[in-house]
């Protein structure tokens, strides 16, 4: 008995697929919707600010979007951002 489940089983076809996603740091994750969250004050949308350190050209980011986050003193808050997807 024991061997014939095993064989039932092992028997099913799997199917799955290995998918790589970028999430946008603007726009999110296109498939779910989710977005970034910015969890401190310190972050500033990269194309909208004339003042930030970081000026990439548009055309070298993901989707012509970066945030730009500085820190330069040893008692400020830390700057995180969360991402929350499904996976590994």
């Amino acid at each position: 008995m024991l061997s014939s489940i095993s064989t039932f089983v092992s028997s099913r076809p799997i199917f799955a697929a290995a998918t790589n996603r970028t999430i946008d740091d603007h726009y999110g994750d296109s498939v779910t919707g989710r977005l970034p969250m910015y969890e401190s004050q310190g972050w500033s949308y990269g194309p909208a600010c004339s003042g930030c350190l970081a000026q990439p050209a548009a055309d070298k980011t993901f989707a012509g979007t970066w945030h730009d986050t500085t820190t330069n003193r040893p008692n400020d808050v830390a700057h995180t951002v969360t991402l929350l997807f499904n996976g590994v």
